[in-house]
């Protein structure tokens, strides 16, 4: 079984290296996006990597398990995530911190000027989007309405990061922002920072075979992450 297991796991890379280079020779980096990853995130994360050569990005987004078995399949060179891959699994496979950014509350002005204050208590009943119940982030987030003791009046349950922040842009609900995404939904969009869940945050991690990153336009994207995450 793991004579088997090696001889799918080197077909997948030799599959990898034979497509990853196109007619015009630049080289093909096939990413693995977990799904509810806001794209301006991912966008940021990736920007490093078409800096450092003639790459051409392919991303594919999906859920963690799926982009995890195409990885480990040699089908992709990345997978950036919010988590690190499970152990003690027959996967072997690495995870590179990328940084983090804290949670905020946000909500537009109208709504922002009655919850403002005594914040956290006056989410009490309070219309909120929220991502759909089984995400690492959602898990967070209950735990800490739990923790304050703060029932909201959940409006709308979306895994799309960009879907939430609009139905929160048109003033529906208070809503989630990371806070490296915080100045374009203030300056774009007009909504008003109420509060933060204090001790949370986003973690981010590329996955990979290797645990040293070799290809150099991964190794660029770990290297700037920190700053593109500020």
């Amino acid at each position: 079984q793991r004579l088997a297991a090696e001889n799918v796991h080197r077909s997948g890379r030799e599959l990898l290296d034979v497509s990853s280079r196109g007619a015009s020779g630049r080289v093909t980096v096939r990413v693995g996006a977990l799904a509810t990853l806001p794209r301006t995130i991912t966008c940021r994360l990736l920007e490093p990597a078409l800096e450092a050569g003639p790459f051409t990005i392919d991303v594919q987004h999906g859920p963690f398990d799926r982009l995890l078995e195409e990885l480990a399949a040699g089908r992709l060179h990345v997978v950036l995530a919010d988590q690190a891959p499970p152990q003690g699994t027959a996967l072997r496979l690495h995870a590179h911190p990328l940084g983090e950014t804290e949670l905020l509350v946000f909500a537009m002005p109208a709504l922002a000027a009655r919850l403002t204050n005594r914040f956290p208590r006056s989410l009490h009943g309070a219309p909120m989007l929220l991502p759909r119940p089984g995400s690492l982030l959602r898990r967070s987030i209950d735990a800490w309405l739990g923790l304050h003791d703060v029932r909201v009046r959940v409006v709308a349950e979306i895994d799309d990061a960009g879907t939430l922040r609009a139905f929160g842009l048109r003033g529906r609900g208070v809503f989630p922002v990371r806070a490296a995404l915080a100045s374009e939904v203030a300056d774009v969009g007009g909504a008003r920072r109420i509060g933060r869940f204090d001790g949370l945050g986003e973690r981010y991690v590329a996955i990979t075979r290797e645990r040293t990153i070799r290809h150099p336009a991964i190794a660029a994207v770990v290297e700037t992450a920190r700053e593109r995450l500020g």
